[in-house]
């Protein structure tokens, strides 16, 4: 499998992501709310075609997932390792 590089999001940024990769794949043009069309396809190569190019998308979509989950927890925890410096130590 061929390592992904992302630029680490901001976290609001990446839960933002993250809904409209959910999303897309809900508005992908074969997503189940098709599914009463793909059915009615004639021809059943064009049928086993179209399933497999929604299978492929949801295995990317969820590829993008783990990989925004990855990255939300690495900032949560790098948040929690924040300190807070109060300007009265400078004194």
């Amino acid at each position: 499998m061929p390592t992904v590089h992302i630029q680490t999001p901001s976290m609001p940024s990446a839960k933002h992501n993250l809904f409209w990769s959910i999303k897309r794949l809900f508005m992908h043009k074969g997503s189940h709310l098709d599914m009463k069309k793909i059915m009615h396809k004639n021809d059943a190569a064009e049928r086993r075609h179209h399933l497999e190019s929604i299978r492929r998308r949801a295995q990317q979509i969820k590829l993008e997932y783990l990989i925004l989950s990855h990255k939300t927890a690495e900032l949560e925890k790098r948040s929690n390792q924040t300190e807070i410096i109060h300007p009265a130590m400078f004194i």
